[in-house]
């Protein structure tokens, strides 16, 4: 019987001690098993002399590209899903503002209808809202309404 596997092992010290010893005292009895070692142990000898390729030019090139792109990808989030709402909020601010208290009947179904539709486009835009509101100094939020 031939160690095969075991012998792989051996060279990579994964055996135990007892294991290891049963190895090497089939070594000393089997001419083939050390012919293979020889030849296993060369083989690793070989390999760990052999030079690495390094990755060519167009992998970083392409890598260079992607991460670029992935960067790109994240501010337009950033600023998709908090700067544009928030701009909005600060818009609106600004206009109501501007108009005399009682002097405008909204539509409240229109605004509900609007509201909830730009929410499912941009799932941020409440809390922007609220954040740029409850930042400004001279407006007093209910608190039973916005915690």
């Amino acid at each position: 019987m031939h160690l095969g596997e075991r012998l792989t092992e051996f060279v990579d010290g994964r055996l135990d001690a007892t294991a290891a010893a049963e190895v090497e005292r089939h070594l000393e009895q089997c001419a083939a098993c050390r012919a293979d070692l020889d030849s296993l142990r060369a083989t690793l000898s070989l390999i760990r002399r052999a030079d690495t390729p390094g990755p060519r030019a167009a992998f970083w090139h392409r890598l260079e590209v992607r991460l670029a792109e992935e960067r790109r990808r994240r501010r337009q989030r950033w600023f998709s899903r908090l700067l544009i709402p928030a701009a909005i909020a600060a818009a609106l601010a600004a206009a109501l503002a501007a108009v005399p208290v009682g002097s405008v009947a909204l539509p409240v179904e229109g605004f509900v209808h609007e509201h909830a539709r730009y929410l499912t486009l941009h799932p941020l835009a409440d809390q922007a809202v609220i954040t740029l509101v409850s930042t400004d100094a001279s407006l007093r939020l209910d608190p039973r309404i916005f915690p």
